[in-house]
């Protein structure tokens, strides 16, 4: 993962939300982290938040173990959708880049092969933070702090799915570029909404 200038840092607090078993998505956890800067920031009252994420994290190797054919990791990824309607979960478009689009050179076998993906649906910064790099000294430290392993996929969409833009006024071409200083890339030519990052290539 791509090294960064920061002068200040996120201390981030990670929580996961154990789901009901009869949700049928065993393999799927919600992941939030919290962050707060530090120093503190001094245009931020004590009682609002300044950044969050929002995460699933799917364990796509155990998947693998019951279903080789993908069938587990498609139903898991309705199942959650369906358990977790209220918040709009859309886990069916990961699903359905993962397993139905072409990927560019050796990306496919790096999905294939992967243990974990981390799906980031949502990172959000208190309004006074942006345009400071701080959602990428969040991400970097998110990612770091859950030890994903030598072998995982990373992914984002840029500008649709995170509140980074300022209601949707930043063009998906700025975050784009934005998000690929922390090493996400494009690993499709005919669908470049989606950026990925590999742990494998120690990206």
């Amino acid at each position: 993962m791509a090294n960064l200038n920061k002068p200040q840092s996120m201390t981030l607090e990670i929580t996961q939300t154990i789901c009901s078993p009869d949700h049928d998505h065993p393999n799927i956890f919600t992941i939030y982290a919290a962050g707060n800067l530090t120093p503190p920031a001094t245009t931020i009252s004590p009682s609002e938040e300044h950044g969050d994420i929002k995460a699933q994290l799917i364990a796509v190797g155990k998947m693998r173990l019951t279903s080789p054919q993908g069938q587990a990791f498609y139903h898991e990824c309705q199942a959650y959708d369906t358990a977790h309607s209220e918040d709009c979960a859309r886990l069916d478009k990961v699903e359905n880049f993962l397993a139905n689009e072409s990927l560019l050179g050796d990306f496919g076998e790096i999905v294939a092969s992967a243990e974990t993906v981390l799906f980031t649906e949502e990172v959000w910064l208190h309004r006074s933070l942006r345009g400071k790099g701080l959602s990428l000294v969040m991400v970097k430290e998110f990612i770091e702090l859950l030890t994903l392993g030598k072998n995982a996929v990373v992914m984002l969409q840029a500008g649709d799915i995170t509140r980074e833009a300022d209601n949707g006024g930043e063009s998906t071409e700025r975050l784009t570029r934005h998000w690929k200083k922390l090493g996400f890339s494009e690993w499709s030519d005919s669908d470049d909404a989606w950026l990925l990052l590999s742990t494998l290539l120690g990206e």
